[in-house]
């Protein structure tokens, strides 16, 4: 079967500002580039407010953690959060080691760039 085509109007382009959603979103544009201002301000504010939060209660947590992975346990309960701390800290350290590898592996490579600069 074949559909009929449907014909597209083109453009009046002479008749662009007669349209009044066209003639609002123009005068729109300032209040949304502010709304727009303002997002991303609160936006800055709140990953400010993550990276607070991160650099105060990380301390907490890790000593919390390495605590419980090697400080005295004698119930069941503490057993199992010891061996959960356990593999948090074995994870953990498992990350930090790639971190710190990958690092040394960038540094060393822009630093043979930078000794065959002159070449």
């Amino acid at each position: 079967m074949h559909r009929p085509r449907r014909r597209i109007p083109k453009p009046q382009l002479g008749r662009v500002l007669d349209d009044k959603g066209l003639l609002v979103g123009l005068l729109l544009l300032p209040f949304l580039a502010a709304v727009a201002f303002i997002a991303q301000f609160l936006e800055l504010l709140y990953y400010l407010c993550l990276l607070v939060y991160g650099i105060a209660m990380s301390p907490f947590w890790s000593v919390r953690a390495l605590w419980r992975a090697f400080g005295p346990a004698v119930t069941p309960e503490e057993l199992g959060r010891r061996a959960e701390a356990r593999k948090t800290v074995k994870t953990t350290a498992g990350c930090l080691a790639w971190i710190v590898g990958l690092v040394i592996v960038v540094l060393g490579v822009m630093v043979a760039i930078g000794l065959n600069m002159d070449k």
